[in-house]
């Protein structure tokens, strides 16, 4: 028995050991390991890997400097089989201890791992994100606000719609809202804005707040802040203001999507493995046409999504599946008129069902939270000329530093004349 042990021992040291080193010889050699043996799984996990320098630091100084030591070290730790694994094992570890002493508290969600910022709801077996907008951060949206306010002026033909997309972090449905002290939520910011904003006829400030998180996540994914289809079907309608401006919501078909399940943002960031099944409007969209300089992709297709393997697909089923496009034409035509959209990523699923209303749909993500951009709202629509129809479309925090990150989008073409 011990001879066994002993030989059980070395063979696990010798997996250890040697494990790194067989990762990077079949990464260039062109050797396949399955996906849970390699770091492909760590790397969505912890949002990709580091960077190292060894043939760089291949010197007596970078010895010295121990910069040789550590570009090593990060290269191991780049390569070590079943990494992935390894990170869901332990935060589940962890999530048991939690667990086991929220037994005393009675809470009804708590963190997915020590000194996570997300949170696990076992009840709903769901996960979502610990508030972390202050009510005192409420002003920030001033600067937003006074933008729309001078193009609104400059503009009063025009439509302009603001949605605030009621995602976790800032939705009342979410318990740890009891939890957590001065957070402001969807309507806390909608009721601010349509404060400042009142004496703009031609601005709606539009919310899809939530108080049962049981009504929340059959809108939303389980495992991640976006919409399913059932929900970005329902904002579309409070967008174009039919039947959900009554309360009441069409019924409309829906269909399983073909591919593995989707384990989305919130179960990656969390090390929580959640998944949700994909499903998509049953309408195919065959008469939406997307046009991205001159190459045009009909609404029925999703090749990032279908060309993508099966890892992508399975952590990044929203971003593949709902893709953007400068333009959404609707050759069926069964609307009127033109719109803007101006959005984050929530904006992906809603294009489909918001552009059968309208002839055309031009579109810009300048509203997510990395994005910058040079375009001008008056040249999106057109110019003076035409009035579409504007949409803005993104979760509250995403509204704060707009204006900071694109200085020039509200800038009508006589301030730019002026400027220079």
């Amino acid at each position: 028995m011990q001879h066994l042990r002993n030989v059980c021992f070395s063979l696990v040291l010798f997996i250890m050991l040697c494990g790194p080193f067989g990762l990077w010889f079949a990464e260039h050699t062109g050797t396949t390991f399955p996906s849970w043996f390699t770091t492909d799984e760590a790397a969505y996990l912890s949002g990709g890997t580091s960077k190292s320098d060894v043939r760089g630091n291949l010197s007596l100084s970078g010895f010295e400097s121990k910069a040789l030591q550590e570009a090593i070290e990060t290269a191991a730790g780049n390569h070590i089989p079943m990494k992935g694994s390894a990170l869901i094992a332990n935060a589940a570890l962890q999530r048991s201890a939690i667990s086991l002493s929220n037994e005393i508290f009675g809470w009804d969600r708590y963190p997915t791992y020590f000194g996570s910022s997300y949170i696990y709801c076992p009840a709903l077996k769901a996960l979502g994100q610990i508030p972390s907008l202050s009510t005192e951060s409420l002003p920030d949206y001033n600067h937003f606000c006074d933008s729309i306010e001078s193009y609104s002026r400059n503009n009063p033909n025009q439509s302009i719609t603001i949605f605030l997309v009621d995602m976790s972090s800032t939705s009342a449905s979410n318990p740890a809202m009891q939890y957590v002290r001065a957070k402001a939520t969807t309507s806390d910011v909608s009721g601010y804005m349509k404060s400042r904003l009142s004496g703009c006829q031609n601005v709606r400030i539009v919310d899809n707040s939530y108080v049962d998180p049981i009504a929340y996540y059959d809108d939303f994914f389980k495992s991640d802040h976006h919409w399913n289809a059932r929900g970005a079907f329902k904002a579309s309608e409070l967008l174009l203001s039919r039947s959900m401006s009554s309360g009441t919501s069409e019924e409309i078909p829906y269909r399983p999507i073909d591919g593995p399940p989707y384990s989305g943002a919130f179960a990656r960031s969390s090390l929580c493995l959640i998944e949700d099944t994909p499903f998509d409007f049953a309408d195919p969209f065959e008469s939406i046409v997307f046009d991205s300089n001159g190459e045009t992709l009909s609404g029925e297709e999703h090749p990032a999504y279908c060309e993508a393997n099966w890892l992508n697909r399975h952590f990044q089923f929203y971003d593949l599946y709902y893709n953007f496009a400068p333009s959404v034409i609707n050759t069926a035509k069964p609307g009127s008129g033109n719109a803007v959209i101006i959005c984050d990523s929530f904006g992906g699923a809603l294009l489909r069902p918001i552009a059968t209303s309208y002839d055309r749909v031009s579109v810009t993500t300048a509203l997510h939270a990395s994005t910058t951009t040079e375009d001008k709202l008056t040249e999106l629509c057109g110019g003076s000329s035409s009035d579409p129809d504007v949409y803005f479309i993104a979760h509250p925090a995403n509204y704060i530093s707009f204006s900071s990150r694109n200085p020039y989008f509200f800038e009508t073409e006589n301030e730019g004349e002026d400027a220079s």
